[in-house]
């Protein structure tokens, strides 16, 4: 049985990550450094059930993590770990380059040892990137060979990531793969992000505030959907490539937060909610805000076959569904 090592399995990504492939022919173990982004209950009944073992390490820490590594021996590493809110990297960019570059650093300096080590049990390391790193397209969607040009710490935090994985895999012979997905949502993730925040705002009686005009537009994938993607770019893909993910389900800001408040206010007639703010405040702009990200993705159609249903307003209404009971368990 192949041995997975799934970094940052404790946040929302991750989490998900861990549930699929439990389900799936792998021996897995899970790292995390339980930020505040994180959490263990995520894949604590995994954890109890015994279909993945945990372990707290922090991959900014690289004698914890190399020592990790050659102990578990994995076949695969797949890298969730990410600092990941633009916000807070506006605020406090120094995290960010920790986690997400010099991270990311360690881990292909622990494979490289490694590999040097069992060179016939080489370890294969997918890095979880992001379409940030292309910056904001006026027109058209970027591929796989487009310019990184990115416009937040965060953003280019990433991109700095991936040259590392491409320059260090080139002079280390390590097999890698790249993924670059766009906005993720689903259960899990925490309540900063649009969707999530929004609708803990308006369940706790608060306006939704909306960066600008609200008209910035992102493309919106479920996360399982997401995690399906990686998976057969682990079995169909070419090593020492990059794949965006895409699901083409562009909209703006404000769209998606109507919508939510359509499916809150169908809830209530449905007396699943008792009240809800309904109420939308437009505050000042973030700073150096991208407007449009879209990514093209034939590639990963053509080398995998991997494509997804268009089932955007069932997922989000799922998801709205989810955190309802996920925030009435946490105010209890």
């Amino acid at each position: 049985m192949k041995k997975l090592l799934i970094i940052g399995g404790a946040g929302f990504i991750g989490s998900n990550a861990c549930y699929f492939f439990a389900k799936k022919k792998y021996k897995i173990y899970v790292i995390d450094s339980l930020s505040y982004a994180s959490n263990l209950n995520n894949i604590k009944p995994l954890i109890l059930s015994k279909k993945i073992e945990f372990k707290r390490v922090n991959i900014s820490n690289f004698n914890l993590l190399n020592q990790f590594i050659f102990d578990f021996k994995p076949n695969l590493i797949i890298n969730f770990a990410a600092e990941s809110h633009v916000d807070n990297s506006i605020k406090s960019p120094t995290i960010f380059f920790k986690s997400n570059v010099s991270g990311v650093y360690n881990l292909l300096l622990s494979i490289k040892k490694f590999n040097d080590k069992y060179k016939k049990n080489k370890i294969k390391f997918f890095q979880v990137s992001t379409d940030e790193v292309y910056g904001s397209l006026s027109r058209n969607f970027a591929n796989e060979d487009y310019p990184l040009y990115p416009s937040s710490p965060y953003s280019s935090s990433k991109a700095a990531a991936d040259c590392l994985v491409m320059g260090m895999a080139k002079t280390y012979n390590i097999d890698y793969y790249i993924s670059r997905c766009t906005n993720n949502f689903g259960p899990f993730q925490f309540p900063e992000k649009l969707i999530p925040i929004s609708i803990k705002r308006s369940l706790n009686n608060d306006s939704i505030k909306i960066y600008g005009s609200g008209n910035h537009k992102r493309d919106w994938i479920y996360v399982e959907d997401h995690i399906k993607a990686i998976n057969k770019i682990i079995l169909k893909g070419k090593v020492n490539e990059i794949y965006n993910i895409g699901a083409q389900n562009t909209y703006t800001n404000k769209f998606i937060i109507k919508r939510i408040l359509k499916i809150l206010k169908l809830l209530k007639n449905k007396k699943i909610i008792n009240e809800f703010n309904g109420k939308i405040e437009f505050i000042e702009d973030r700073l150096a805000h991208d407007f449009r990200y879209a990514v093209n993705t034939n590639k990963i159609y053509n080398h995998t076959g991997w494509k997804i249903k268009n089932n955007f307003e069932k997922r989000l209404y799922e998801t709205v569904l989810w955190y309802i009971y996920f925030f009435k368990k946490e105010n209890k």
